[in-house]
């Protein structure tokens, strides 16, 4: 099956622009109404390990690179091989053009057992940012972080062993949520 690649981002709806009127369209109607123009649901997964894939042990960079103004809506561990050794427990983070770490999941979670694992920024208001409008959750006063760049995901193992799995993350490119401490 081929593929085919668009810049993005992608949107479908069949009212186009807002006439002003305030009301819904009728059901297959393409004028009048309301504009229903919504963004397309994107997702990148990949295989990762328990052990490194680079010089860090227990550090697995994945190839997911999400861009810069994206909403997450989920990120999805699916365990395939249980996390073995001392501790089953990972974080998600990623880092920015510059090299700054962010953090994607408040506190640890477990990948003691076969199957999914939802990854969630828990109740801390940095990490919520982070998934609110990826590459927005830095100061570009104090200059931590790239302010407005692509994210690259990394799985944070406690230790090293033999787990496996799938990394999943779903994303709406470009939604352009602008909250921030910093706006």
């Amino acid at each position: 099956m081929g593929t085919t690649t668009f810049t993005g981002p992608l949107q479908a709806g069949n009212v186009l622009n807002s006439d002003g009127s305030g009301v819904l369209a009728a059901a297959g109607s393409a004028a009048g109404g309301t504009q229903n123009v919504g963004y397309c649901v994107m997702a990148q997964s990949c295989h990762v390990t328990q052990a490194t894939n680079g010089t860090v042990a227990g550090k697995f960079t994945t190839p997911i690179v999400v861009p810069a103004n994206s909403q997450i809506l989920s990120i999805t561990l699916s365990v395939v091989g249980v996390w073995s050794g001392s501790s089953s427990d990972f974080t998600v983070t990623a880092t920015d053009s510059a090299g700054g770490s962010l953090s994607f999941s408040n506190g640890t979670f477990s990948a003691a057992a076969v199957g999914l694992v939802p990854v969630t920024p828990g109740t801390d208001v940095n990490t919520v940012l982070n998934w609110a409008n990826v590459g927005y959750n830095q100061s570009p006063d104090t200059g931590i972080g790239a302010w407005g760049s692509d994210i690259q995901f990394i799985l944070n193992s406690s230790n090293t062993g033999t787990g496996t799995g799938f990394l999943t993350v779903t994303y709406i490119q470009s939604n352009s949520l602008n909250v921030s401490y910093y706006e």
